[in-house]
């Protein structure tokens, strides 16, 4: 029972912390909370009034444009007063910077039958204390109803006041014109795309491959072409493989997925769709059939361990195969430290048969080649890179090689040689180069105080 209950805490832990996050060019998707979205701040004086909860927009997950919820503005505009909504761009996506080329585009469904456009707010764009002047959403919406959901798309360049060179901190409704009337509009979908993008048609069927149940959770995984024009995989579900519904979107760097349903000892069926950038979707893939059962605590445990492994399998940047913290529009940033503990997680991964042994491979060789290559100071590395590069990021600004990230880093590979027992070319070859990065660790020379400059050794 202890154990059980242990496993649940950690569960629900891990949970939060295992979604990921949307591309950085993504202001708002999904609320992870339901009820309030915490990263929205709500204003109003006078007989203005914006719905809110401890000054939080209300969520609503019965409306939206992707599943699964969208933002609801409920709001009043009085000649005797006047509200503001910011947005706030996510704190793991802090990087993002726009440019005059690319467009503002959001999802809006108007749920009050007497909002005319003019009644609708204006939006700005905040980059610290820096805010653009504001346009009317109303002058941007061609097709204007009340009974489906309609495209906005702003150019950028349109937001007067904006620097190219600072990064974004959220988009701002404020009151337009007053109205005699309450107005409820949702919004869904709040990002910054470029002006071009790719339209190539997505013509073939989406591929589930896998459908597997651990209790509660469902796990997805599916596989998805190196076609541009594929934006996100769109996830389906039924009860009785007639009427499905969406329940899910992912982006494409995720190639799996946790999916809870409500009930056990029943069956279940999914398939999925690509979408392209203007959310068309691709034909359906083939339908898979589960039935989730109750779960045992290692099942538990291995549910546990899944998504763990899952988290970084998704989250690692293509070029160096290192873990990325985060996303940036101009640059790859991965973690030297904890990507160290991403590849002890795939290996376990690999041992309970969640992970491929081919694919860990691959991601470990990819990592070694790239920390070859990879600009050093007496082969101690800084605690962030550009995958893309090979140079060091230096978010403090303080040009410091970080001495506990790079032992992290190689604790973890000198327990990956140990793994790597077989006599296979793949194993040999990373046996034969992973110990030249930890040979080259000049450990007198960054303990001399003559030699330590510029090195941090812990945090």
């Amino acid at each position: 029972m202890q154990l059980r209950l242990f496993a649940f805490i950690l569960w629900c832990c891990f949970v939060k912390f295992a979604k990921s996050e949307s591309y950085p060019e993504v202001v708002f998707d999904n609320s992870l909370v339901k009820g309030s979205y915490a990263r929205s701040i709500v204003n109003y004086s006078g007989d203005s009034w914006v719905e809110n909860v401890q000054r939080n927009l209300l969520v609503s997950d019965t409306l939206f444009f992707t599943p699964g919820n969208a933002l609801s503005l409920k709001y009043i505009s009085s000649e005797n007063g006047d509200w503001d909504v910011m947005i706030k761009y996510s704190r793991q996506k802090f990087h993002y910077r726009v440019s005059n080329n690319d467009i503002l585009s959001l999802k809006i469904f108007v749920g009050s039958e007497g909002t005319k456009p003019e009644h609708l707010p204006s939006i700005s764009i905040q980059q610290g204390q820096n805010q653009s002047i504001s346009v009317p959403l109303g002058d941007y919406i061609e097709d204007f109803n009340n009974s489906s959901w309609m495209s906005v798309k702003i150019p950028v360049k349109e937001f007067a006041g904006l620097d190219s060179d600072n990064i974004i901190s959220g988009i701002v409704l404020r009151q337009h014109h007053s109205s005699a009337v309450t107005n409820q509009l949702f919004l869904d979908q709040i990002e910054f795309l470029p002006s071009q993008y790719p339209e190539t048609p997505l013509t073939s069927n989406a591929v589930l491959t896998k459908a597997q149940a651990y209790g509660n959770h469902v796990d997805l995984l599916w596989q998805v072409p190196l076609t541009p024009s594929i934006r996100y995989v769109k996830i389906y579900r039924s009860e009785d493989n007639k009427d499905f519904k969406a329940v899910g979107i992912r982006p494409t760097y995720m190639l799996r997925c946790l999916d809870f349903v409500p009930i056990l000892d029943k069956k279940y069926y999914y398939k999925i769709a690509w979408v392209d950038y203007n959310y068309r979707e691709s034909p359906f893939s083939e339908v898979l059939e589960v039935e989730p059962k109750k779960l045992s605590e290692d099942h538990l445990l291995d549910l546990i361990q899944l998504a763990n492994v899952n988290y970084f399998v998704d989250n690692y940047d293509i070029n160096s195969g290192m873990y990325m913290p985060f996303r940036m529009k101009d640059k790859a940033p991965v973690s030297v430290r904890e990507t160290g503990g991403a590849m002890l997680s795939m290996l376990i991964g690999v041992e309970k048969g969640f992970v491929s042994k081919p694919l860990f491979l691959s991601r470990v060789k990819r990592i070694v080649d790239f920390l070859g290559k990879a600009q050093n100071n007496k082969g101690f590395y800084p605690a962030y890179f550009d995958g893309r590069k090979g140079l060091p990021i230096y978010l403090d600004d303080q040009p410091r090689y970080d001495i506990q990230a790079t032992t992290s880093l190689m604790e973890a590979l000198l327990i990956i040689r140990q793994y790597l027992t077989t006599d296979s070319e793949d194993e040999n070859n990373l046996r034969a180069i992973s110990p030249k990065l930890w040979e080259r660790l000049d450990w007198r020379g960054v303990t001399l105080p003559s030699g330590s400059f510029g090195f941090k050794i812990c945090n």
